[in-house]
């Protein structure tokens, strides 16, 4: 029996008991969860409850089940780096009430005292392919690779509606909202605004929608999601910039966006590395 504990954040103080307990383990089955609550296997300040009764802050949640993560996928590891399928679900780093990120459970996999350091992003909801730095060496090296342009990054996704060409390279300028944790995208430049630059190319057609090889010549916030939106064919399951009454249509749970490409043209410290790529195969 495994045994997890949270303190109620202050942004929780008054939800579900539920709730509270998916969004500070994304990778917990809700069915686990509700088996526990049925169960009596979850305490509030020691007391144990059979009700998805309000949290408040500051209280503590303790939640025994037989349910554990997953191990992350790990496709290739020396003493420098790591190369992950990062599973949908979970942040990269640190997000407020999430007791379990990608570092922790890395940290945790591979028993070492630190974790791996992040030197890129996927969003929350985004799977597959990160590159992680296992040395401070190696860190300096791969942010320098990333913003020098030398690792090529690949997507697979799956975009509402047919393309109106089979390739196409994509030009506009996407602004940043930290208030609301939206970039909002234009096709001419606006104060604020950085430009983006996004290919695709059709791999298939799946009526309704269409399956894209994203190649990002830059790598903006949310530069996918949003663009492909602007352009009247948001993702598949994204209900930030997408089409909600549609994905609910097609039963799409999660977001269809993919990392399944990496590429490393580098050298220095990494130069045994030039040249290699990592692939694995989108799963939707």
């Amino acid at each position: 029996m495994n045994r997890y504990h949270l303190i109620v954040p202050e942004y929780m103080h008054g939800i579900r008991l539920l709730p509270c307990l998916s969004k500070a383990y994304p990778l917990a089955p809700d069915m686990a969860i509700r088996r526990a609550l049925k169960k009596r296997d979850i305490k509030i300040n020691g007391q144990r409850v059979a009700d998805n009764c309000a949290v408040s802050a500051g209280q503590l949640v303790e939640w025994y089940t037989e349910w554990a993560p997953a191990e992350i996928p790990i496709l290739y590891m020396d003493n420098r780096l790591l190369v992950i399928d990062k599973p949908n679900g979970i942040s990269s780093d640190e997000q407020a009430g999430e007791q379990m990120t990608l570092t922790g459970l890395l940290a945790s996999q591979l028993n070492r005292d630190t974790p791996p350091r992040l030197v890129h992003r996927l969003d929350h909801q985004t799977s597959g392919l990160m590159i992680l730095a296992l040395t401070a060496e190696a860190e300096d090296a791969l942010v320098q690779a990333f913003r020098q342009g030398q690792v090529d990054k690949r997507y697979t996704c799956l975009a509402k509606g047919q393309m109106p060409q089979q390739a196409d390279t994509l030009h506009a300028w996407l602004r940043k909202d930290a208030r609301i944790a939206l970039v909002q995208v234009s096709d001419t430049p606006a104060p604020g605004a950085r430009e983006i630059v996004t290919e695709y190319r059709v791999l298939s057609y799946q009526s309704p929608c269409s399956r894209l090889e994203i190649n990002l010549h830059t790598g903006r916030t949310h530069q996918i999601r949003a663009h492909l939106a602007h352009i009247g064919h948001p993702i598949l399951g994204d209900d930030k910039y997408g089409d909600r009454a549609f994905n609910r249509s097609m039963g799409a749970g999660r977001l269809m966006l993919a990392s399944t490409g990496l590429t490393l043209h580098a050298g220095g410290m990494l130069a045994d590395l030039d040249g290699r790529s990592f692939s694995i195969e989108a799963l939707f």
